[in-house]
């Protein structure tokens, strides 16, 4: 007996957590165009340039504070520290996270900047911080 693969609405948005084995449903009001995940979280990127992530709180790569030791079973928004900041690329390890981003204050769209947040083993903060100006 073959199964079929499952197929999904191009507008809905399923994940696979630690030891499930079929994809969980998540509620997302956002049209996502990149998602990424580490061992314990999962980030969502919307057309927008808006970053968002759930899940373990106690590695700090959430990008915001939250009680440690704990879950966020659903998707929050990451906020920097100029509003109106927008998010093109992202990468995580299991200990820093660090994205690529457009200030909305830079004249020349071409200008990136880096911001990295993570356990603090190195120094990082949980909150997106600053790398590169150049």
């Amino acid at each position: 007996n073959e199964k079929k693969p499952t197929t999904f609405d191009s507008d809905s948005l399923y994940f696979w957590a630690a030891h499930t084995a079929t994809p969980q449903y998540m509620p997302f009001s956002k049209t996502i165009t990149h998602l990424m995940s580490n061992e314990q979280n999962f980030f969502a990127l919307s057309n927008e340039g808006e970053l968002f992530s759930w899940g373990r709180s106690d590695s700090g790569l959430l990008g915001y504070t939250a009680i440690p030791h704990t879950t966020v079973t659903s998707p929050r928004q990451i906020k920097f520290e100029e509003p109106g900041t927008t998010v093109t690329l992202l990468g995580c390890s299991s200990s820093i996270c660090i994205a690529v981003a457009h200030l909305p204050s830079t004249s020349n769209s071409s200008n990136a900047v880096l911001f990295s947040w993570g356990s603090n083993f190195l120094g990082d903060s949980v909150e997106p911080s600053l790398l590169s100006t150049k």
